[in-house]
């Protein structure tokens, strides 16, 4: 049979080891935190170098492509005066409807602050 002092003892023993056990649960969750803090923007700057590399090599290749081909178009051919004229056309269709856009989007803005 255990003796008072031992019983006390164990559950002294008990008490530190569950103490023990809390605290290191609680540094656990806080270094899982402090790395979960640290992944996200690592994996967001990772995200965005991808999405630029890829952006940045599908625009080169198309427009070095363009001017290659471009370059091989002799310049006063009605071929080279027809892209001159459609790409001119298709800015000006472009900006068009951008500013119909925006005038639009400002035009709803002054309704809804109305």
């Amino acid at each position: 049979m255990e003796s008072a002092s031992g019983t006390e003892a164990t559950k002294s023993t008990a008490i530190t080891a569950v103490a023990v056990a809390v605290e290191g649960l609680k540094e656990g969750a806080s270094q899982a935190r402090k790395a979960a803090g640290e992944f996200v923007p690592a994996l967001a700057r990772t995200l965005s170098k991808v999405v630029y590399t890829g952006s940045y090599g599908i625009t080169y290749g198309l427009v070095f492509g363009g001017l290659m081909i471009g370059s091989l178009i002799p310049k006063d051919s009605a071929l080279a005066k027809g892209m001159c004229d459609g790409a001119d056309s298709a800015v000006k269709d472009f900006t068009r409807r951008e500013n119909e856009r925006a005038a639009l989007a400002a035009s709803e803005e002054g309704m809804a602050t109305t």
